[in-house]
């Protein structure tokens, strides 16, 4: 029995956590070079359905021909053991797109801890090529519609920071750049 009836959760199909419902987005658009978008999601560990550690992400929606190079990142939002918020805790390859469903292998960080605690995390994407088009995934429109609405700017659910897949400072992310809701899942 899933944890809501009416709403299917990430975990109903084997997921550790979704950043956005994909089945509540309905367009695409492209992604800017060099820039790291962020997207919240809320790490719960579940034996049945999830490692003890996000190791895969999910993305949907690739269009075809971006062929542009994208990498990977999952950053704290609150302290997790030594880590403070806005550390950088896994990172993936920077890896060609392929259409559909594309699956990218996360990499923990050496100061990572074996198990993630349930908490707050943002997903972080940068596309790290300059040919061709970048890589599109589904959005829900632009950072205006209340996406970020009670949150402080440390906290946002949807935002940008930085060029690169790094450590970040979190009270520096920007609203603004967040037009795109970067749609994907890990486990």
């Amino acid at each position: 029995m899933p944890f809501n009836a009416t709403v299917v959760e990430a975990s109903d199909l084997g997921l550790g956590a979704w950043t956005v419902d994909p089945a509540s987005c309905i367009v695409s658009g492209s992604f800017v070079a060099a820039t790291q978008y962020l997207a919240s999601f809320f790490w719960k560990p579940d034996a049945a359905s999830s490692a003890p550690f996000p190791t895969v992400v999910l993305v949907p929606n690739i269009v075809v021909g971006s062929w542009t190079l994208a990498q990977f990142g999952i950053i704290c939002q609150d302290q997790v053991g030594a880590n403070v918020p806005g550390t950088l805790l896994a990172s993936s390859t920077a890896t060609l797109p392929v259409v559909g469903i594309w699956s990218q292998v996360l990499t923990p960080a050496a100061a990572a801890p074996a198990i993630l605690p349930e908490g707050r995390y943002w997903l972080s994407l940068v596309i790290t090529g300059t040919t061709g088009t970048a890589s599109s995934a589904s959005n829900q429109g632009a950072a205006n519609l209340g996406a970020n609405l009670g949150t402080d700017t440390a906290h946002m659910r949807f935002a940008t920071n930085g060029t690169t897949i790094a450590t970040i400072t979190p009270s520096s992310n920007v609203a603004a750049g967040a037009g795109l809701f970067l749609v994907a899942a890990v486990r």
